[in-house]
């Protein structure tokens, strides 16, 4: 398996062992030149959204010594994005995340739902 698809394995865990639900990975490698992959997390409350950044951040400092280049919102804003220029990991609130729709802004990418 190469380190991209482990990184990704990696953050599905993460998410999926903080209660993290409707997962998805978009391709948009022909689509942005911002990044490759966005991740899309919902999760039901503040308090999920931090610990689901929080255990992917340790997580992958611990496995691949990957650090954010970025990070904004908190969780109190209910959703948080975190950059890591390869792929981008969007922690929404459920109801944020159906207003925003990004999987409908980037219908063009190819979808992985986990």
């Amino acid at each position: 398996m190469d380190k991209i698809k482990k990184i990704f394995k990696e953050i599905e865990e993460s998410a999926l062992d903080k209660k993290g639900q409707d997962i998805v990975v978009l391709d948009v490698r022909k689509l942005s030149d911002i990044t490759d992959y966005y991740f899309i997390i919902s999760a039901s409350n503040d308090r999920q959204i931090k610990a689901i950044k929080n255990e992917i951040e340790v997580r992958l400092k611990q496995q691949f010594g990957l650090f954010p280049k970025h990070s904004d919102g908190t969780p109190v804003s209910q959703w948080i994005v975190v950059d890591y220029t390869d792929f981008i990991v969007h922690i929404f609130d459920e109801n944020l995340r159906q207003y925003y729709e990004l999987e409908r802004l980037w219908g063009d990418a190819k979808i992985k739902k986990i």
